[in-house]
């Protein structure tokens, strides 16, 4: 059984990568390339988990839209294996995800998230784990805060944050999502709060 410090998982299309590179480089974590899928779970109850002896575990979480949207300038491609690695809770098909064009008219009718990152999260925060989970805001890193929950020195904890890459087309052309997923960006906030302060981490 590996041992792992700190396992970092999330929605994706947030800094997880560069947050990852960051912490490995004092800590043991699962891989930045997800190439043991631990990245990306859809629950704590993924049954590869079985395999490792998770000490901590950080969920990463950073804005709903534009972490969509970054998939699609990257490589829209990625939009539908993402999906499917957090739930696919909305049954989509692999060409309802073919593009931003696609998927947010989608997601306008039906006035759902429709990308599982919802579905994702509430899976992690209403779950019993057997390692202690901090619900990190990627745009709000609290280095003391971070530092207490990984038992270590803050000094060697360093994130160079820059500005979130905004999607000013994507945001105007689907205004009904973008207001949807800022909801949920809420939603998200609030639930990372309660499930914090059940641990005993303030945030």
């Amino acid at each position: 059984m590996k041992d792992i410090d700190v396992l970092i998982t999330g929605s994706g299309g947030s800094g997880q990568s560069y947050f990852m590179k960051q912490l490995g480089k004092n800590f043991t974590t699962n891989c930045a390339a997800d190439n043991d899928t631990l990245k990306h779970m859809s629950s704590p109850n993924h049954p590869k988990l079985s395999n490792y002896n998770v000490k901590k575990c950080i969920f990463l979480y950073n804005k709903s839209f534009e972490c969509i949207c970054s998939f699609y300038r990257r490589n829209p491609s990625w939009a539908w294996f993402q999906v499917v690695k957090l739930g696919n809770s909305g049954k989509l098909k692999a060409g309802n995800l073919s593009s931003a064009d696609n998927f947010f008219p989608l997601v306008e009718e039906r006035n759902a998230d429709l990308f599982s990152i919802e579905y994702q999260f509430e899976n992690w925060t209403n779950a019993k784990t057997d390692f202690p989970v901090y619900y990190v805001d990627f745009n709000n890193i609290n280095i003391d805060k971070l530092a207490s929950f990984l038992n270590c020195d803050k000094d060697i904890l360093s994130f160079d944050v820059k500005k979130r890459r905004e999607y000013p087309e994507l945001r105007d052309k689907y205004p009904l999502a973008y207001s949807l997923y800022q909801n949920l960006d809420l939603k998200k906030q609030s639930l990372a709060k309660e499930a914090n302060s059940r641990q005993g981490i303030a945030t």
